[in-house]
């Protein structure tokens, strides 16, 4: 991910050298000469990343190497959110506001290099020229390891120029070995052997599409093999086009399968040659041509040969097996089938069928048992079922089987060569952002729900996503998870009335997957015990409640599973390095103090989020968030929903300077939002639904311009209320994309209601409105004249109401 974090930092730092900002540059001594050898080295580095991360798997040194990058890079990242924080407060100046942003941002900014300093501009520039110094040895380094240049001249790193196929896929296949097929298969068959309503000379296509692993070629295998396809079918053609499209390949394939040559066409020979000897091939015969495991998603590269493939006879098929859905949607006439996963009594059939071949009945007896439970450990994938019946074939011992049982996926040396290599396929083929964003939906737990909306803002949390100047960075975001899930990344998929995905699941494979490629920097803690401590800097075990060497993993992003009865750390050593924590706990398990030494320890925090639903009393055991918080200056997404007993937040919440998300949904004592609130001016999303204690928003939000979600917004409609948020201080807030508002007074201000002028409010997408009075909701609407894309929504029916970002 090194690749996507050294890009987003080169965009980081263009943005020091604009003209605006060299007048600030110039406080801070040499800083710009260190700015820009900074660049330099940086711009180096990146044009070797994606040749270097892809070394990193079979070269230890390399991966040593991209770790001391990361490292640099977090540190370049806090020293520009630090340097940020100073322009934030010369702009208050201009401006000629006082705020108690200005005044707080110097106090919080500490000194990673001198703890307890106030951070001065000579101290930044301290920061940044021994960061250079640090960077400068490591672009000498790169040397050191023959690294390729792939690169352009908008740093978008390109595929890898040489490449070497993971696999060859046949048609060939013993039937007898694959189980639990038999239902898709016939559906399918149905498919291929039905003409009836034959359209024309249209070419149909059957797409079988799934996460790798799962069993797409063997159900392929199984299909082509069958008798009724041999006789129903002239010619059968099996392709394996795998991940790197060549038309040529696959046009000189087909034409050596229906030719029937022995050896493969050489070059040189036109791709014209080539298409007419398919035509001359297939012309009047009703072929079944199967093209394995595609990628390619472009019907431009695909154009020449499906139309050459039309010259069959009526009747003819295409069956395609591919990951992405991009490919199956690119097809006309295309019936798709979605493979799902097999259950664990078929795993176990697979895993036996290869375990138990040099086996007696007696030592079968001895070890069916654990065998079953490792079948579960497959989670429905035929591949992880083979591999491990095939490891375990080796070992006759039961202590063998068991410590295969004890043991996590990505913990066996088998996993890396045989499991996880379709999935490399499938992460390679990831533009390097995306890459970053799937390697962090690991920090969520095994089979917690990855809801779209959340896991988007956690993404631009961590700065993850790629601005661009005409998009909202809501719908990059919702862009990237849809590239996600239309390479079957996701699974367990919900989906909303506009056929939207808006809550999933990783599967277990690929969340071990995630966590094995991010080693070093994700970490799941699970504390079963009332022992409190996290260490994050002593020795490691396989023991989940054991502790983590940060030395080694450089841990970045923490999840904290607390049992029941289990409290939050009131210690966690390392925690300065943090980018985010995932606190997944129980009732009153959070308590003030808790969260009071985790604030001055976690400085460089910029995801806080302390959740688990429908907890109660809520998790946080006390009524007030202690005010440290507002030293955590680079926190971006902050959520502290069910904290029920929680009063009132403190005013320092509202220095933090970049704080883009803030949820507070079912914090039902929660009696009043914050007066500063409108220092928050970085705020995109706002959420309070269900406080039940909370009567008025304050004036300051209508300030608060970037909001795009604003949930459980309390609206003065009778009056424009000198204190209380009223229906015109919606005016300037022109970005909003989702809002929810709850209507106060038992009359509608009609004056109040066109100068909020929801009309101009083009983007706003999701539309609710709910009333603690009497107001006919129709007439309310009617005087707000909200945009007509703006659709009103129902809260109460789920949280597919979030809405999915789109331009």
């Amino acid at each position: 991910m090194a690749d996507a974090l050294v890009s987003a930092i080169i965009g980081q730092l263009l943005t020091i050298t604009t003209d605006v900002v060299q007048k600030r540059v110039r406080l801070l001594t040499n800083v710009k000469n260190e700015v820009q050898k900074l660049r330099c080295n940086l711009k180096a580095i990146h044009a070797v990343l994606a040749d270097a991360e892809e070394k990193q798997m079979t070269n230890r040194s390399i991966q040593v190497w991209l770790d001391q990058l990361k490292e640099a890079a977090y540190d370049i990242e806090d020293v520009l959110d630090e340097w940020n924080a100073q322009l934030l407060e010369s702009r208050t100046d201009e401006d000629g506001k006082t705020s108690t942003l200005k005044a707080k941002v110097w106090s919080c900014l500490t000194s990673c290099f001198h703890p307890g300093k106030l951070v001065r501009c000579n101290e930044i520039a301290s920061k940044i020229k021994e960061i250079s110094g640090r960077l400068d040895k490591i672009a000498k380094q790169k040397a050191n390891y023959n690294l390729v240049e792939r690169y352009d001249c908008n740093l978008v790193i390109r595929p890898a120029i040489e490449y070497q196929p993971l696999r060859e896929t046949t048609s060939f296949v013993d039937v007898s070995e694959i189980f639990g097929r038999d239902a898709v298969k016939d559906d399918i068959m149905s498919s291929l052997l039905c003409e009836s309503g034959e359209e024309g000379s249209e070419l149909k296509t059957i797409s079988v599409v799934g996460m790798g692993g799962v069993g797409k070629t063997a159900l392929a295998q199984l299909v082509v093999n069958d008798g009724e396809v041999k006789k129903h079918f002239a010619e059968r053609i099996w392709v394996c086009v795998s991940d790197i499209f060549d038309e040529k390949r696959v046009a000189k394939e087909v034409v050596k399968r229906l030719e029937g040559l022995k050896e493969n066409i050489s070059d040189p020979i036109s791709m014209e040659e080539l298409l007419g000897r398919i035509c001359s091939s297939i012309e009047g015969k009703k072929f079944f041509l199967v093209l394995d495991d595609v990628w390619a998603d472009n019907w431009k590269e695909w154009e020449r040969l499906i139309h050459t493939f039309k010259k069959g006879a009526s009747g003819s098929r295409i069956l395609i097996t591919t990951r992405k859905e991009t490919v199956a949607n690119m097809m006309k006439y295309s019936h798709v089938f979605r493979l799902e996963k097999l259950s664990d009594e078929y795993c176990w059939m697979i895993l036996s069928s290869l375990a138990f071949t040099r086996t007696n009945e007696k030592e079968r007896e001895n070890l069916e048992e654990i065998g079953k439970k490792i079948s579960v450990k497959c989670k429905g994938l035929p591949l992880i079922a083979k591999t491990l019946g095939s490891l375990l074939r080796s070992k006759g011992r039961k202590d063998d089987w068991e410590d295969i049982l004890n043991s996590e996926i990505w913990e066996l040396e088998i996993a890396h060569k045989e499991i996880f290599a379709p999935l490399l396929l499938s992460y390679n083929d990831l533009p390097s952002p995306i890459k970053r964003c799937f390697l962090y939906c690991a920090v969520y737990p095994k089979d917690s729900p990855l809801w779209r909306s959340h896991i988007i803002y956690y993404w631009m949390a961590l700065g993850c996503l790629e601005s661009k100047s005409n998009k909202d960075m809501e719908a990059i975001g919702s862009d990237y998870f849809d590239f996600l899930a239309a390479r079957s990344f996701f699974q367990d998929s919900a989906f909303d009335s506009n056929g939207s995905i808006y809550v999933c699941k990783l599967h277990d494979l690929v969340h071990d997957f995630a966590l094995f490629l991010a080693s070093n920097e994700i970490v799941i803690k699970e504390l079963n015990s009332a022992n409190s401590k996290i260490d994050l800097e002593a020795d490691s075990t396989k023991n989940l409640n054991s502790s983590i060497d940060v030395s080694v993993r450089k841990t970045r992003q923490l999840a904290v599973v607390l049992a029941k009865g289990v409290s939050f750390p009131t210690s966690i050593q390392g925690a300065e390095k943090l980018r985010s924590l995932f606190a997944f706990s129980g009732e009153d398990a959070v308590t003030e103090e808790a969260l009071r030494i985790f604030f001055n320890q976690a400085k460089a925090l910029r995801v806080l989020d302390v959740t688990w639903p429908d907890i109660y009393n809520g998790h946080f055991k006390g009524s007030i968030i202690p005010s440290e918080i507002g030293r955590m200056i680079h926190l971006r997404h902050l959520n502290f929903s069910e904290f029920r007993k929680v009063k009132r937040l403190p005013e320092s919440i509202c220095e933090i300077p970049f704080l883009q998300y803030l949820d507070l949904n079912e914090c039902s004592g929660l009696e009043k939002l914050p007066d500063g609130i409108e220092n928050l001016i970085n705020l995109r999303y706002l959420r309070t639904i269900n406080c039940d204690s909370l009567t008025s928003y304050p004036k300051g939000v209508g300030r608060l311009t970037q909001l795009r979600n604003l949930y459980g917004l309390i609206v003065r409609a009778d009056r424009n209320d000198p204190k209380e948020f009223s229906l015109g201080d919606l005016e300037n807030l022109d970005q909003l994309l989702g809002l929810w508002m709850v209507l106060k007074g038992n009359s509608l201000d009609s004056r109040e209601a066109s100068r909020a002028k929801l009309e101009k409010k083009t983007r706003l997408v999701d539309f609710n409105l709910d009333s603690k009075e009497e107001l006919n909701k129709e007439e309310v609407i009617a005087a707000l004249n909200p945009p007509p894309k703006a659709k009103l929504v129902e809260f109460e029916l789920h949280e597919s109401w979030w809405p999915v970002y789109r331009d």
